[in-house]
């Protein structure tokens, strides 16, 4: 494992330089190496926050802002990659403070695909700077300092983060890391925050909700936390399903619910289910009061995503902890999804975009396909009452189905306008379509009330696949493929075949249908279109 960076200290340094620094910004590492007669070799590893505290005793006050400035993967972005970094060092050996030159540049990892930060260290003469290092400090601005230097290294860990172009979910995960653990070593700071934060939610106080019919244990819970929240009791599921909300009418500021299980009217679960419901689980931290409740119980209430349990008897301290770290963690978390929720709205919109100009340039043959889709979707509800289609479901397949096709905007003209068959890599684009399809509907759909998601989604993926198991994109076959998605690849491609043909010849076009029968088309379905060819005809001759 230490030896995993060699190589790139190999490509990048020069051997004039007795030290190297290898910096992983998102598994928060710095690895030593050092000139060791000519070859490098590894001395140690440690945390970002291991390192400056040790980088602060060696390296002048003066300089140490500028040092870790220059460890940006943005400001080394907006200078080609590459800094150079004059700067004085402590020398144990010389009793005295020399000058050191450090050649930063950005690393692009081929295998992991991270950016990392290469740090060549060189001294940059023998001139003695100054003497020891007598910078007394009273306590406070020792503490100050250290505080100014937590805060400084936090800030520069998540600037960096934000800057790699990796998963969001992890970089929100390290990020909230780097939050808790900068509030839980400066209680003086984690108490500024929550005062801010109270201040931007615009509610004064927080408060912390308390369910339990026991009102001792309510109490208990109250007294460690009153000083700082607001307190608010329900002594049953029913009760806190209504306290829940009048809180959200008033708008009132809920940092995190205690909550038990066992309650008359209305048990724990069953509050579970309302706050699951309403989205408050991704939000605040939910703390089960635990009483002696047995494995299946437990494992139950950790499938809601609970953020914690606690056990009886309660130890003030530790709970004051706990509760602080959950609270700041979700209230982090809040803020960054604010954010990214900003960018899935931007990102929405310009989709929204493409999806428009799909129904506008493909209307005609939209319209087609719903009539062709009601048609039919009625037969086989009529024919087979084993597949227990319904009115209500007859009218949500059909509007569902317009998106069939809006997976084809992703395709490229020179395959869309092709005639001919097509090159197995231009296949595999095709196919690569109804997936993207699919993803397109489940991501700006959700709010339209005019389709069904569901089907919407699987008419949308699923209709070019075959009955026999030889279409795509999963080559599913028989029943594993959603009824509306085979009804919806016969309607289409009856669609197809009439704005193909010219001059239109039904007759053909049925004839092309029914011999699909088995293999692209299920049997049954077939059957049914066999009944109402003739009504497809009708349709399509008075403008379908």
């Amino acid at each position: 494992m230490n030896n995993q960076f060699l190589n790139i200290i190999n490509k990048k340094i020069l051997e004039n330089y007795q030290e190297v620094l290898i910096i992983d910004i998102l598994d928060d590492k710095i690895y030593k190496y050092v000139n060791n007669d000519g070859n490098f070799i590894f001395k140690e590893d440690s945390s970002y926050v291991a390192y400056f505290d040790t980088c602060k005793k060696f390296i002048f006050e003066d300089d140490i802002p500028d040092y870790i400035n220059s460890l940006s993967i943005s400001k080394l972005e907006e200078s080609n990659s590459k800094i150079t970094l004059n700067y004085r060092m402590y020398d144990n050996k010389l009793g005295s403070y020399m000058n050191y030159i450090n050649n930063i540049s950005l690393y692009n990892d081929e295998t992991s695909g991270r950016k990392m930060i290469v740090v060549l260290v060189s001294p940059s003469n023998n001139t003695v700077v100054f003497k020891n290092n007598n910078q007394s400090k009273s306590d406070l601005e020792e503490k100050l300092s250290k505080l100014v230097d937590a805060v400084s290294l936090s800030m520069l860990k998540i600037h960096n983060v934000v800057n790699m172009d990796n998963n969001l979910r992890t970089k929100d995960e390290y990020i909230n890391s780097i939050l808790v653990e900068l509030t839980t070593n400066y209680p003086i700071l984690n108490k500024s925050f929550n005062d801010n934060a109270s201040e931007i939610y615009n509610s004064g106080k927080q408060s912390i909700m308390i369910v339990d019919d026991d009102k001792m244990t309510c109490n208990l819970i109250a007294k460690i936390f009153s000083n700082d929240y607001d307190i608010i009791m329900a002594n049953n599921g029913r009760e806190a399903i209504d306290v829940l909300k009048d809180i959200k009418r008033d708008n009132i500021n809920l940092a995190c619910i205690f909550l038990d299980l066992i309650m008359p009217e209305l048990d724990g679960f069953g509050v579970l289910d309302f706050l699951n419901d309403n989205n408050y689980l991704m939000r605040l931290p939910v703390i089960i009061i635990s009483g002696n409740y047995d494995k299946e119980t437990r494992n139950k209430a950790y499938s809601y995503s609970i953020a914690d349990m606690l056990e009886k008897p309660f130890n003030a301290q530790v709970i004051r902890h706990r509760i602080e770290n959950l609270i700041n963690l979700y209230r982090s978390s809040g803020i960054l999804n604010e954010m990214m929720l900003e960018q899935h709205q931007n990102l929405k919109e310009v989709i929204l975009t493409i999806v428009k100009s799909y129904e506008i340039d493909n209307q005609m043959i939209i319209n087609q396909v719903k009539k062709y889709m009601k048609i039919l979707t009625m037969k086989v509800s009529s024919l087979y009452p084993e597949y227990n289609i319904n009115n209500n479901m007859i009218g949500k397949i059909v509007n569902s189905s317009s998106y069939y096709g809006i997976g084809n905007y992703i395709l490229p003209k020179s395959i869309l306008n092709k005639r001919g068959e097509y090159t197995p890599a231009e296949d595999d684009i095709i196919k690569v379509a109804s997936t993207s399809g699919a993803s397109i509907v489940k991501y700006v759909l959700t709010n339209n009330k005019d389709v069904d998601l569901q089907y919407c989604y699987e008419i949308a993926k699923y209709y070019s696949e075959n009955y026999d198991g030889t279409g795509y994109p999963e080559g599913v076959s028989g029943n594993s493929i959603p009824l509306c998605a085979q009804i919806a690849s016969l309607a289409i491609e009856y669609a197809n075949l009439v704005n193909t043909i010219m001059p239109v010849d039904y007759e053909r076009i049925a004839s092309l249908i029914i011999m699909e029968s088995g293999h692209k088309f299920n049997p049954k379905i077939v059957e049914a279109f066999k009944e109402v060819e003739v009504e497809f005809e009708a349709v399509t001759k008075v403008g379908g």
